[in-house]
């Protein structure tokens, strides 16, 4: 019998190695109920969205993996590492985005492509001296809605409903921006995105923009090749 992965289990090791939580942090949170899932029932309304919207069954195992990944992000033990400073938020952002590589199903295609170009705007923004941005499963959501319909042309490559994007965020935006990256090639797809917004100075200037959290939403249309990523920032 396969034995599901525990993904929450090596976060806390993760963190407990790195000298984040201790033991007795763990405890404190497990008995005041802080590391909570989401319920059954709005897993299965996502999930019925997505599948809806793709009409597939890859599209439903692929939203069942996001759903997966955004439970143990939003629990408080995740959550607290906010607490900490933002080089620890990146190295947990990179221990996760190690650890899809190494164990199958971690997350989906979209969110793992995603987190590679996130790794790579923070590698960018530390050249610059700033802080690294904080993935953020929310913005994702909605960055991957306006790639899919970008990808299924039912939207042109393009920035309009921006405002509309932001507004349906589940928090109070300050400020933010987006970027958008479409190309054919898959391979060093996430490099080729951070390279071309690099080179293009009002996408650079939203890479180093004071921003906190970010997310991109990446889509491919497999009528034409065509990988359309939305990356949205936010403070």
């Amino acid at each position: 019998m396969h034995t599901p992965i525990n993904l929450a289990e090596i976060r806390q090791q993760n963190l407990l190695a790195r000298g984040i939580l201790t033991p007795q942090d763990l405890q404190r949170k497990k008995a005041a109920g802080e590391a909570i899932s989401r319920t059954n029932a709005n897993n299965f309304a996502d999930i019925r969205r997505f599948s809806s919207m793709r009409h597939n069954k890859a599209a439903a195992r692929d939203a069942l993996h996001k759903k997966w990944l955004q439970q143990r992000s939003n629990s408080r033990i995740v959550t607290n590492i906010a607490e900490f400073s933002a080089k620890r938020d990146s190295d947990n952002d990179r221990f996760l985005l190690e650890a899809s590589k190494e164990i199958p199903g971690v997350m989906s295609w979209s969110s793992r492509i995603g987190r590679e170009i996130l790794k790579l705007t923070n590698d960018y923004r530390a050249t610059k001296g700033l802080s690294a941005l904080q993935w953020n499963q929310p913005i994702h959501d909605v960055s991957l809605l306006h790639s899919h319909e970008m990808a299924t042309k039912r939207k042109g490559f393009d920035h309009r409903g921006f405002s509309n994007r932001v507004d349906s965020l589940p928090f109070k935006a300050r400020s933010s921006a987006e970027n958008l990256f479409m190309s054919t090639v898959e391979h060093n797809f996430a490099q080729d995105a951070v390279n071309g917004w690099i080179r293009s100075p009002g996408h650079q200037k939203n890479l180093v923009g004071s921003f906190t959290l970010c997310g991109i939403g990446v889509e491919k249309d497999p009528s034409s090749g065509k990988i359309f990523a939305t990356q949205i920032f936010t403070a």
